[in-house]
């Protein structure tokens, strides 16, 4: 699979981008989709026919409420009804690791509930990027020259790491 390491070279590519971007979530889901289809012949074909449709920022609804997904693959043939068959969230624990990838995990949980209401035998799957580099600088506004106290950076990394490499995965639709 190659989208890790094409999503790091657009990243150093595009220093100082925004990581809440839009054109940082299309770019990653470009390069997931291009894996997809290069892992699945079948999915790459039913892609090519235009019978499976990538879609990025996708308004997804539910009974309750609709929610917006980076991406999903969904059955043209179904339309207006959208069926979706798989779909994939980006989250990104750039700085403030402790706080942020508590939050990241709920939001991936979240995710998780609203596809599996959407169509329980949905693939829903989901992208975490971990900085692990001390010299990032948060592009935030409020951030900018922000003088941060020493810290273990691996040791937060491998911390975060364990706590995405825990969540529950579903045995079963």
């Amino acid at each position: 699979m190659a989208a890790p390491e094409r999503y790091v070279d657009w990243i150093n590519s595009h220093l100082g981008f925004n990581p809440r971007s839009q054109a940082n979530s299309n770019a990653l889901s470009n390069f997931i989709v291009e894996d997809i289809c290069a892992t699945s012949s079948a999915i790459e074909r039913l892609i090519r026919s235009d019978e499976l449709v990538p879609l990025k920022n996708a308004s997804v609804a539910t009974s309750v409420t609709v929610r917006n997904v980076d991406l999903v693959l969904y059955e043209k043939q179904t339309l207006p009804h959208v069926t979706i068959k798989l779909s994939v969230e980006h989250k990104t624990v750039m700085t403030a690791h402790r706080k942020a990838r508590l939050n990241r995990y709920g939001d991936i949980i979240a995710y998780c509930n609203h596809m599996h209401n959407h169509r329980r035998d949905c693939v829903v799957g989901a992208t975490v990027v971990i900085n692990t580099s001390s010299l990032y600088e948060n592009p935030d506004a409020f951030a900018r020259g922000l003088v941060r106290p020493k810290f273990d950076m691996e040791k937060i990394v491998k911390d975060t790491v364990k706590v995405f490499a825990a969540i529950p995965l579903r045995e079963s639709p």
